[in-house]
């Protein structure tokens, strides 16, 4: 007994619209989640990377000749908005006329050597 050729289209055209609605979800999944863990961006004359807590990381200035800086307490990339919680290692290190940082108190973590060092 073989199905008939109208029986056969009809399944046929039910598995490619389940394979392209498939790809629709995945696609509008991936759109809506932002950018991961990893990614480096720029904000306000800031560089920033997002840590695997979900959060940004500020990574240095667009600007090493930079005096003073204010980081903001938040920062937003793509669809989402990040809390801004840390300093990474050397973020600064290279900014020799800096003066003036001002920080929100959400930042709770400050890599090494993220200042320049003064000659002694």
């Amino acid at each position: 007994m073989s199905m008939s050729s109208a029986l056969k289209a009809s399944l046929f055209a039910i598995v490619i619209m389940a394979a392209f609605s498939s790809l629709a979800v995945i696609s509008e999944a991936q759109a809506t989640e932002g950018p991961g863990t990893g990614t480096s961006f720029t904000d306000g004359g800031l560089d920033y990377l997002i840590t695997d807590g979900g959060n940004a990381e500020v990574s240095g200035p667009v600007d090493i000749m930079v005096a003073s800086l204010t980081i903001p307490s938040s920062v937003t990339y793509g669809p989402s908005t990040y809390d801004v919680t840390s300093i990474g290692n050397w973020a600064f290190s290279n900014c020799t006329g800096l003066t003036s940082v001002t920080m929100p108190s959400g930042v709770t973590s400050i890599g090494n050597d993220t200042f320049p060092v003064a000659a002694a």
